[in-house]
């Protein structure tokens, strides 16, 4: 603990870290459970310094042991366990094409790719395209359509957000049912984990972390410090579930 909290502290090499939860712990045995530093500590950052802005001291929000944080990426295994579902179910094939469910995904050359590239980051996709540029979800998806692989399907390993994003439409597709429905039929409230969601309500909006100063030119939004929103631009372009 004492380690940790150093490595909070101000410091021109990591001055970004202003806050955690440790939680150690075995099967259902919690050994410990400690927040460290805050929830909210910086305005903006200071590209000249090099250095976070921070807030008044009233302003900064101490962090606690429920604080609840941005997940990012980790959205993407609860889409690929989403995904298992459905192939134990029999309603997904993993070794079906793509376009079985999504006949406009063949564009660009990706006709081939299948379930089980997409789960497996060798369809091909780039690491990422500004979806969040496109001012419909219509505009967005044909950029999806219309993209070219990068790599021939199933050659080569390269992680990429397109990935699960398709995979979130073939879900949606065989389904009826958005991702955050999904995940909270088929997931989180099975397991009973009820503060994990996608677009938090506005009365959570005390008991969140920030996550990031959100401007150009190192974001592509211009959202400043956000804070019970997702980050990711394209997420965020998607209606928060993405």
């Amino acid at each position: 603990v004492a380690d940790a909290e150093a490595f909070l502290g101000p410091s021109p090499v990591h001055p970004w870290y202003a806050g955690a939860v440790l939680l150690a712990g075995r099967g259902g045995t919690v050994a410990l459970h400690r927040p460290i530093g805050l929830a909210v500590r910086y305005a903006a950052y200071d590209e000249k310094t090099d250095t976070g802005v921070e807030l008044p001291a009233h302003q900064q929000v101490p962090m606690t042991e429920d604080t609840v944080f941005d997940l990012a990426s980790v959205s993407k295994l609860f889409t690929s366990i989403l995904a298992v579902q459905q192939i134990e179910r029999g309603t997904l094939e993993l070794e079906a094409r793509v376009t079985a469910y999504l006949p406009e995904f063949g564009g660009g050359g990706k006709q081939e790719v299948t379930v089980r590239q997409l789960l497996t980051h060798t369809s091909g996709f780039r690491a990422w395209i500004p979806l969040y540029k496109e001012p419909t979800r219509e505009g967005k998806l044909r950029l999806i359509w219309d993209e070219v692989p990068a790599n021939p399907p199933g050659t080569a390993y390269l992680y990429s957000d397109l990935n699960l994003i398709t995979l979130q439409l073939i879900l949606e597709e065989i389904t009826g049912r958005g991702l955050d429905a999904l995940l909270h039929d088929e997931i989180t409230a099975p397991l009973r984990m009820h503060r994990t969601r996608f677009n938090p309500p506005l009365s959570w909006r005390p008991a969140i972390a920030a996550t990031e100063d959100a401007r150009p030119p190192w974001s592509g939004l211009d959202r400043g410090m956000v804070r019970g929103e997702v980050h990711d631009e394209n997420a965020h372009g998607l209606g928060g579930v993405a």
